[in-house]
């Protein structure tokens, strides 16, 4: 075992009982939930409307459906509140559609039944039929003329007349004989055509019939009648359903509109499971008690596809949410479509609703869900064509470095790696919850509470790297150049160091919104320093360094000069990212970032301006 190893190892023992004394403290539980305190003051969330709106603004439109909140950052857009408004109206008109739907065929001379297939198998020429008819409000019209031809019954009116069903009778003859697929048709003297008004099965969508010619449970028995009754299904859950949902989409973009965007994203969220609780009660009506069962009505098979179609467009959205909303769309698109071509070709009845709800749905949902990864693989062409000349440098030092530092690479990855285990992933900013005593800590849920202490704090932390850099022959960012911290003694040297200044709240908000589902707690680097290095031996002493001294506990480290790391995200640049925690200032987190010189060099403003691009393509 080599020396550094050992060393490592000693410590690393140390370090396990350093946080267990922590654990054990009284702020923090041993299972690392936060104790509560009757004395806690009321506390919320700050990020405000204009916080929000700020933290989207330079955000492509696709790419604020890859954040952690997309719904909601989506809906701070204009383009995107105006498509929920539209929505809210579409689904108003499609309730008065279904509403004012008058389930009956006028304007009808000649009426025929025709035989499909039989149960035997038999030639359709033989079909036999005991009786057959047209009815209205449950009452027989009765024909002037009735004959049969074949696998063809047709019927004859003096007059034209109104139908709002019709019936069959089984024949005395051989059951072999019996229709098990068949349709009905009716002559409009108005159109002057024949159209389909009965089949042996079909499905309900929106009040449109769709006749689907397939197989029917004709009934075995001699002399039974089997009545086919047309009907509006618009029962008043479906109703409801649609009014219900208009209203929310109408509430969601005036909320949106007036900067309550997490709000509209919620009702367009519970709007889901709505839908998917309407569609599966219907079914389970159809299946449980047959209140909704009709003599070849297959739509509860479509009522329990839609219903879990809902169900996981609600799971991808609430539980899922990032990266999964343009999913959702892909789903809900590609669900209608296969629905559109189920329907293409097969006769229909009724509102013209049905067909529009499902072909302006394909457009919706299936132009969202494909222009969403394509706008966003766009923004991220060009963004990556606009930081290519950084990428080209910092990979091509990237490479110098692998060819003439790659033992020493290696070493610095196996002692990070050693460090790593002892992190305490604590990745969290805390707040003393009783301000005027030492209570128990909580996450911040503010910016102030997420600045308090901030100068005391970056005063230590200057202190420490200052220390750390001297001891293993850092460097430090001067007025005009680099300077060696060991030269930086007495006021007049200490002047000329430019340290790093706070994070900027605008950064803060747009970080915490964009990656962390709006959860300040979690942004580390508000108070950051960086130290840089001549040689990688001094950086990774200076870890060593770090580790050793009593006051810091390791929250995280990144290691982005390990020869596994991507460095795409950041744009080619390399560094290693300490995210430590003061013990003299435990409920807050710093950042120390360590840097080859070769790396600092590179970076400049007009290149940073580029990243920031390319980061807001990315919504990091």
């Amino acid at each position: 075992m080599s020396p550094i190893s050992v060393c490592v190892t000693i410590d690393k023992r140390s370090w396990r009982k350093r946080k267990e004394d922590r654990k054990c403290s009284p702020n923090l539980s041993t299972d690392g939930v936060l104790n509560t305190h009757k004395g806690s003051f009321h506390r919320k969330h700050s990020l405000t409307v204009m916080d929000i709106n700020h933290a989207t603004k330079g955000a492509s439109g696709a790419s604020l459906f890859y954040c952690s909140r997309p719904l909601e950052a989506a809906l701070t857009r204009r383009p995107f509140q105006l498509i929920m408004l539209v929505l809210g109206g579409y689904s108003l008109f499609s309730f008065f559609a279904c509403w004012s739907f008058v389930p009956r065929h006028d304007h009808i001379s000649e009426l025929r039944f025709i035989t499909l297939t039989l149960r035997g198998g038999d030639d359709v020429a033989l079909a036999r039929v005991g009786s057959f008819g047209a009815l209205l409000y449950g009452k027989e019209l009765r024909p002037s003329n009735a004959s049969q031809s074949g696998a063809i019954v047709s019927l004859q009116y003096e007059h034209t007349v109104s139908m709002d069903g019709w019936y069959f009778t089984t024949s005395e003859a051989d059951k072999q004989l019996d229709p098990i697929r068949f349709r009905v048709e009716a002559y409009d003297v108005v159109k002057g055509k024949w159209k389909v008004v009965g089949s042996s099965s079909y499905l309900v969508c929106v009040n449109t019939y769709i006749f689907l010619d397939t197989r029917f449970r004709t009934n075995e028995t001699r002399g039974f009648q089997q009545v086919f009754q047309v009907q509006a299904r618009s029962a008043w859950p479906e109703l409801m359903d649609k009014l219900v949902s208009a209203l929310c989409f109408f509430i969601g973009a005036f909320a949106a509109a007036h900067g309550r965007a997490a709000f509209a994203a919620n009702l367009a969220v519970w709007t889901c499971l709505i839908h998917a609780v309407d569609f599966l009660f219907l079914a389970s009506q159809s299946w449980l008690f047959g209140t909704r069962a009709a003599p070849g009505d297959k739509s509860t098979y479509l009522l329990v596809v839609l219903g879990m179609d809902w169900v996981l467009s609600f799971v991808l959205l609430r539980c899922l949410k990032q990266e999964h909303v343009a999913r959702f769309f892909q789903i809900q698109g590609f669900g209608y479509f296969v629905l559109f071509l189920y329907m293409r070709g097969k006769p229909t009845f009724g509102s013209a609703i049905g067909h529009a709800y499902i072909i302006c749905s394909i457009i919706f949902y299936g132009g969202v869900g494909i222009s969403i990864p394509a706008f966003r693989s766009y923004e991220l062409w060009r963004a990556k064509r606009m930081i290519q000349p950084d990428v080209l440098q910092y990979e091509e030092l990237w490479r110098r470095c692998l060819n003439t530092l790659s033992q020493q690479l290696d070493q610095l990855g196996e002692v990070i790696r050693l460090y790593e285990s002892a992190c305490s992933e604590d990745g969290r900013q805390y707040v003393q919850s009783c301000p005027t005593s030492s209570g128990p800590l909580v996450p911040v849920k503010s910016l102030e509470e997420l600045y308090s202490h901030n100068e005391i704090i970056s005063a230590i932390l200057r202190s420490k790297v200052l220390t750390w850099a001297a001891r293993c022959d850092g460097l430090l960012h001067a007025m005009e150049e680099l300077i060696s911290a060991r030269d930086c003694e007495g006021p007049e040297m200490m002047s000329l160091v430019r340290w790093s200044p706070t994070k900027k709240k605008s950064r803060v908000v747009e970080k915490a919104f964009r990656l962390y589902h709006g959860d300040l707690s979690k942004v580390l680097d508000v108070v950051r320093e960086c130290i840089i290095f001549n040689r990688v031996e001094d950086l990774k002493e200076c870890i060593e360094e770090i580790f050793h001294d009593e006051d810091i506990e390791f929250v995280r480290i990144k290691n982005r000069l390990s020869k596994d790391h991507c460095a795409q995200s950041t744009g080619g640049y390399r560094d290693v990212l300490l995210n430590l925690r003061l013990r003299s200032f435990i409920f807050k987190v710093v950042e120390v970032q360590l840097i080859l010189r070769e790396f600092s060099e590179l970076k400049s403003d007009e290149g940073h301006a580029r990243y920031v691009q390319y980061r807001n393509c990315l919504c990091s």
